[in-house]
C-alpha cells in the first residue's frame, strides 16, 4: 500500500490549525500576575466568519466589557489588544495545558496574564463532587464548593497541605496550578471516577504521580428552612451516613452575604463524623438579606434559630452541637454561644479580642504599609498616621454622635490625599451630616461592638486558633485579653493556639501580606491537626 506522507502531514497540520482556532472562542477567566498582586480578569472572544471580536472585564479597576481589537489566532498562539487612554495593552500568548499563558505589555509596564476556558458546571453536580477521598492511610484529599452565582470548588491534600482552586476543563475533569489562584502550569490534575452514576473516586495526579483516591466518610444533605424573626433561612445539613446520633457544628460563617457551599470546611469537619449544618439564603419579603446594616447580636439569633432546627432531628446528638466562626463570625459565634444553652463547644478562627472600631484601625495601618512593601516609599509615616487619625475621629462620631461638622472638615481637607480612600471614609459624603436616626443605627451596628464582655462568659470548651502574620487582627494583643477573658469566666476548658507563620486565611506566609495570597501553595502547618486533635479529645468523645 502506497501512503502519502504530504496528505497525512497536510492533514495534521490543518487539524491542529482548526483545533486551536475554534478551541479559543468563549469565556475565558483568570488573572493578571505582575509579581506583586493578581487582578482577576474575564475575556470573551467569538468569530464572526472570520473575524474575531472580543471583551475584557477586570473587575478591580471597573473595567467592563472593553472591545479588544486585532486579534490573531495562529497555530497555538493568540495575541489581541484593548485601546486605553493610558497607552494600547498588548497581549501575546499561547495554548498550554488547555488555558491561554502570556505577556501584558503597556509601555513599562509588563505582567503574565493566565487564563482557562470557563466551564459552568451546575451546583447539583458540583454537591456530588464534595467530600473527603482517600489518597493512601491517613492521607487525604477534601474537595469542597465556594462561590454563590457562580459556584467552583476548591481542594486540599492533608499530607502536602496543597491547597486550591480548581479549574474545571471539563464537566468531570480539573486543574490546579502551582499556587492557591494560579492555574497554570497545571500540576494538579483530577478527574473523577464514577460507578453507576455514583462518584466513587478520583484519579489524582501531582506533577504527573498519579493516585487513586476512594472517596470516604459518605453523607447525605437535606435542606433545613427556619423561620427567624420575619425572615426564612434556608441551611444545609450534611450528615454522616453511619446510623445513630452524630455531634454537630454549626458553620457561623457569613461576614456580610450569605454563601451557598462552605469549601473545604465541610468535608473536613464530615471526616471527624461530624454533622455539619450552612446557612445559604435569608429571604425577607421576598427579597433576598444580607447582613451589611444587621448588628452581631442579630446575626446571633439566626444562629440559635438554626440550631434549635436541627437539635431535635433523629440524626443529631442535641447535646453536642457547636459553632464554628471565623474573622468577623468569630464576633457572632461567642454572643449565640452566651444566648443559647445548647451550644455546647465552639471553634474560633482568627478572631480578634480588640472592638470593632479599634480593629478597623489595625487594618487600614496595614493596608496602608502593604503598599510600602509593593512598592517602597509609597506612604510616608506621616501620611499612615493621618490615615489612621481620621478614621479615629469617623469611629468617634459614629460611636458617639458628636463632632460630624468638625469631621465633615476633616474629611474636606483630606480627600484629595492620596492615603485617604485607605480610611474607607468616602461614602461619608453621601449621607447627611449629621446622619439621620436610622443611618446612625446601622452605621453603629458595624462597629460599635466589644467582644470583651461576652468572652468573659464563656464556660463551654472553646478552641481559638490565631495567625502570627495576621494583617487583619492584632495578634499580639488579641491572645493576653482572650487569656484574661477565659480566665475571668473560669473556663477550665479554653486553648489558646497560634501558629506562627499563619496569615489571616490560615495559609502558609510568604512574605505576610494580604495581596500574596494567590501565590500560597499551602495552609498552614499543624491548622488542620490541631482541630482534628481538639475535636477527637473534645467532642467525639463526649458521648
Amino acid at each position: 500500500m502506497k501512503i502519502n506522507l504530504n496528505a497525512i502531514f497536510l492533514s495534521l497540520l490543518i487539524s491542529s490549525q482548526v483545533f486551536s482556532q475554534n478551541a479559543i472562542t468563549g469565556t475565558w477567566v483568570g488573572g493578571l500576575d505582575n509579581g506583586n498582586e493578581w487582578s482577576d480578569i474575564t475575556i470573551h472572544l467569538a468569530k464572526n466568519n472570520s473575524a474575531y471580536t472580543g471583551k475584557l472585564n477586570i473587575p478591580s479597576i471597573g473595567i467592563t466589557d472593553q472591545a479588544l481589537k486585532n486579534i490573531s489566532v495562529t497555530e497555538r498562539k493568540i495575541h489581541f489588544e484593548w485601546e486605553r487612554s493610558i497607552g494600547t495593552a498588548f497581549f501575546d500568548g499561547e495554548q498550554i495545558d488547555g488555558g491561554l499563558k502570556g505577556t501584558y505589555k503597556r509601555g513599562n509596564v509588563n505582567s503574565t496574564f493566565i487564563l482557562i476556558r470557563k466551564v459552568t458546571i451546575p451546583l447539583q453536580v458540583l454537591d456530588n463532587y464534595t467530600g473527603s477521598y482517600q489518597i493512601k492511610p491517613g492521607r487525604f484529599l477534601s474537595i469542597g464548593i465556594f462561590g454563590n452565582d457562580d459556584p467552583g470548588i476548591r481542594y486540599e491534600d492533608s499530607k502536602t497541605r496543597r491547597q486550591g482552586i480548581l479549574y474545571a476543563v471539563a464537566s468531570d475533569k480539573f486543574i490546579a496550578g502551582p499556587s492557591y489562584g494560579i492555574p497554570l502550569p497545571a500540576d494538579i490534575k483530577i478527574s473523577v471516577i464514577k460507578n453507576n452514576g455514583n462518584v466513587t473516586a478520583v484519579e489524582y495526579s501531582e506533577n504527573g504521580k498519579k493516585y487513586i483516591a476512594k472517596k470516604i466518610a459518605l453523607h447525605k444533605q437535606e435542606e433545613v428552612k427556619y423561620k427567624t424573626g420575619n425572615a426564612e433561612i434556608t441551611g444545609t445539613l450534611f450528615t454522616p451516613i453511619e446510623k445513630g446520633k452524630h455531634a454537630a457544628i454549626i458553620l457561623v460563617r457569613p461576614g456580610y452575604t450569605f454563601v451557598k457551599r462552605e469549601g473545604q470546611l465541610v468535608p473536613f469537619f464530615l471526616r471527624q463524623g461530624l454533622a455539619v449544618f450552612t446557612l445559604n439564603e435569608k429571604i425577607q419579603d421576598g427579597k433576598s438579606q444580607n447582613y451589611n446594616n444587621s448588628t452581631f447580636e442579630e446575626r446571633a439569633q439566626d444562629i440559635v434559630q438554626g440550631l434549635n432546627a436541627i437539635k431535635d432531628k433523629p440524626q443529631i446528638d442535641s447535646k453536642r452541637i457547636g459553632l464554628f466562626g471565623s474573622s468577623l463570625s468569630s464576633w457572632v459565634a461567642p454572643i449565640a454561644a452566651d444566648i443559647s444553652p445548647d451550644v455546647s463547644f465552639m471553634i474560633l478562627q482568627v478572631i480578634s479580642a480588640q472592638p470593632v472600631a479599634e480593629n478597623i484601625l489595625y487594618e487600614i495601618e496595614n493596608d496602608l504599609r502593604e503598599q510600602n512593601i509593593l512598592s517602597p516609599g509609597t506612604f510616608a509615616e506621616e501620611g499612615i498616621d493621618s490615615a489612621v487619625d481620621v478614621r479615629r475621629k469617623l469611629n468617634y462620631s459614629i460611636l458617639n454622635n458628636k463632632n460630624w461638622e468638625i469631621l465633615k472638615k476633616e474629611i474636606e481637607i483630606s480627600k484629595d490625599k492620596s492615603w485617604f480612600p485607605y480610611t474607607r471614609s468616602g461614602w461619608i459624603s453621601n449621607v447627611s451630616i449629621p446622619p439621620n436616626e436610622k443611618t446612625l443605627k446601622e452605621l453603629q451596628a458595624s462597629i460599635s461592638y466589644n467582644p470583651i464582655s461576652t468572652l468573659e462568659k464563656i464556660r463551654i470548651p472553646v478552641l481559638t486558633i490565631n495567625a502570627g502574620f495576621d494583617n487583619n487582627v492584632e495578634t499580639n494583643k488579641t491572645i493576653p485579653i482572650l487569656l484574661d477573658a477565659f480566665k475571668k469566666a473560669q473556663n477550665k476548658n479554653a486553648t489558646v493556639v497560634v501558629i506562627p507563620f499563619a496569615n489571616h486565611g490560615l495559609q502558609e506566609v510568604e512574605k505576610g501580606i494580604n495581596s500574596e495570597y494567590y501565590k500560597l501553595k499551602r495552609s498552614a502547618f499543624g491548622y488542620k491537626d490541631i482541630m482534628e486533635d481538639w475535636i477527637r479529645r473534645n467532642v467525639t468523645k463526649m458521648k
